[in-house]
């Protein structure tokens, strides 16, 4: 949800291409992910999340102008770190 409380994904529309994030799974490894498209679709419009067989990442909320339409941005996996054994790979 994108709450303007400043939770969630309250901040999402400050992201632009060429920018990271990164999400950790449950054995402690960071995925980076950088952001290569942003764009806003309908409400009802769910051709972003079609499974294209890549390692990637879909964020999506409401835009906040108008609740009938939805903030996309796509995400490319980059590479990866586990802190335990101190490794960094790149895609």
């Amino acid at each position: 949800h994108n709450y303007k409380n400043n939770s969630m994904f309250s901040k999402l529309h400050k992201l632009k291409i060429g920018d990271s994030f990164y999400i950790t799974d449950l054995n402690n490894t960071q995925l980076k992910y950088i952001i290569y498209k942003k764009f806003i679709v309908d409400e009802n419009n769910l051709d972003c999340i079609k499974e294209l067989n890549k390692i990637e990442v879909t964020l999506i909320t409401c835009n906040n102008i108008n609740n009938s339409k939805r903030l996309i941005l796509k995400a490319k996996m980059e590479g990866w770190y586990h802190p335990s054994i101190n490794f960094y790979l790149n895609n």
